[in-house]
Order: C-alpha cells, then structure tokens, then sequence
C-alpha cells in the first residue's frame, strides 16, 4: 500500500516538480542526517494544522531527531541562521512558468545556516499538499502520508547519489509499472 500511494503520489510530484527543487545535493543530505528537524507549527495556534502535523510527525516521524515548535518571527529567524538545524515547514509557492499563478502549498524539508534570506535555504525534499487557501479539513488527514512520503524520498536519495533534480522524475517514472494492475 506504501508503495503504491508513494507511486501515486508521483503524478502530483512530477506536475509542481518545477515550482520546487526535488532533491537535495548530497553534502545537503549528509548535513541532513546529523541535524534536529524544527517542525515548524503555525503562528495561529488554532489552526487544525497544527495539531495534526505535530500527530503525524510523532507518528511517522523517524528519518531523524525533531523538536516541535512555534516561532515568533524574530525567533524564526534566529534559529534558521542555525546549521545544525533542519525544518519541516508549509510554504506556499508558485511556479514562475505557471500562467495562471496558481499558489500551492508545500509540506518542505530545508536546511538551516547563514542565509540572508529564507529562499536561499537549501530545499532537500518538497511535496505539494494543496492550492493555496483550501480548507485545512481537505488536507489534514493526508500529512502522515506526506511525511512517510518526504522520509521515503530523503532515504531514497540518500541512498542513491546519483539521482538528481534532473533525473529523479526518470526514476519515479520507472516505478510506474508496478501499479498497472493495481485498483
């Protein structure tokens, strides 16, 4: 079943691969393995989000140590400068060649350090959970699945070095054929 929603999965992957890098480069990774992912909760503690991710993080959550927290943004800032540090956070994104603009919002994986701005922190893993705005009910039972999902596709590159935001989409691809005869 794991490999047959991950396969799926794909589909979504490849068609919002653009907006995102899709994998890390190998020093990244390797820095990856030694940090402690912030999950990062929203600001507005009322926010469904919030409780089902910290449910799915503490379910699901084994690719490396986390800590689960809520920023202020001047303590946002400060730990991100933080190169010991990986984040597991919801950015919204749009694709630049996108016509209609569409924004989506993203479950990311990026690397802490010294980086002026937060759009220069390595992204090592990404996976699109919805348009931008929909209603936090259609999503929140999908991010346990997202997060095995973000932790199979780290394990994966990892594993296999020679994937690259070029050719990964190729190997995704690949795996198509096991669920032909799938219903």
């Amino acid at each position: 079943m794991k490999k047959l929603f991950t396969i799926m999965l794909i589909g979504v992957f490849a068609y919002n691969a653009q907006a995102q890098q899709a994998v890390g480069r190998p020093e990244s990774l390797q820095r990856f393995k030694t940090s402690t992912t912030m999950v990062v909760l929203s600001a507005n503690p009322l926010l469904e989000y919030n409780s089902q991710i910290e449910e799915a993080v503490k379910k699901h959550w084994n690719i490396s140590k986390y800590d689960i927290v809520r920023f202020s943004t001047d303590e946002f800032e400060k730990a991100r400068r933080d190169s010991s540090k990986s984040f597991l956070i919801k950015n919204t994104v749009y694709n630049d060649k996108d016509k209609t603009k569409s924004k989506f919002d993203y479950l990311c994986v990026e690397l802490g350090g010294d980086y002026d701005y937060i759009r220069q922190m390595p992204d090592i893993a990404s996976v699109p959970i919805c348009y931008n705005g929909v209603e936090e009910s259609s999503y929140g039972y999908k991010l346990g699945l997202l997060c095995l999902f973000l932790q199979n596709h780290l394990k994966l590159t990892m594993e296999n070095p020679k994937l690259n935001t070029k050719n990964i989409l190729k190997y995704y691809n690949s795996q198509m054929a096991d669920i032909h005869d799938k219903t």
